[in-house]
């Protein structure tokens, strides 16, 4: 249950990874200020941060940032490729469509 004390008081969310972020979003978009903290400093180099996996493109969508980021002319990732030093064998998956549908 949420209180006018708690929307009054705002919201520390400790982590900007994607959960961190998602939360901060939510909040934020409900009228309560945020305060985001993350010990790392952004981009990060990380090979989870290259984007999102298939299912994670419809959670884009349900927080409202989907179109902006196709508008932005984000790069897309369709698939990934396993490969284990420079003349190894490397393997290819290709992504599948997202649960909404969009590319």
């Amino acid at each position: 249950m949420v209180t006018a004390d708690m929307k009054m008081s705002g919201a520390v969310v400790v982590g900007a990874g994607p959960s961190g972020a998602s939360t901060a979003l939510t909040l934020s978009s409900a009228g309560y200020p945020v305060t985001v903290l993350d010990r790392a400093h952004f981009p990060r180099d990380k090979a989870c941060g290259e984007g999102p996996m298939p299912p994670g493109v419809a959670v884009l969508r349900r927080l409202g940032v989907l179109d902006d980021l196709l508008r932005a002319q984000t790069p897309r990732i369709h698939g990934v490729m396993y490969a284990h030093g420079v003349n190894s064998p490397k393997a290819y998956a290709p992504f599948p469509t997202p649960p909404d549908g969009s590319e």
